[in-house]
């Protein structure tokens, strides 16, 4: 199974071999990186890399990773 998403401003294709869990194990890995964009893209003013730089974030809210 193969799909495409534009993901951090550039289509990202991920491919999996074998039936069983195929979708889900795609859906999981774009969740993943859908995730890291909203937290640490420097482009989205929403994200939270973005309110740590601006101070709008103390150092004990942000995220473990």
């Amino acid at each position: 199974m193969r799909a495409s998403r534009d993901i951090m401003g550039m289509p990202v294709t991920l491919e999996v071999v074998g039936g069983d869990g195929a979708n889900a194990a795609i859906e999981g890995a774009f969740a993943y990186l859908q995730d890291v964009d909203r937290r640490f893209s420097t482009y989205r003013s929403d994200s939270e890399i973005s309110a740590l730089n601006a101070g709008r974030l103390a150092e004990t809210d942000f995220s473990a990773e």
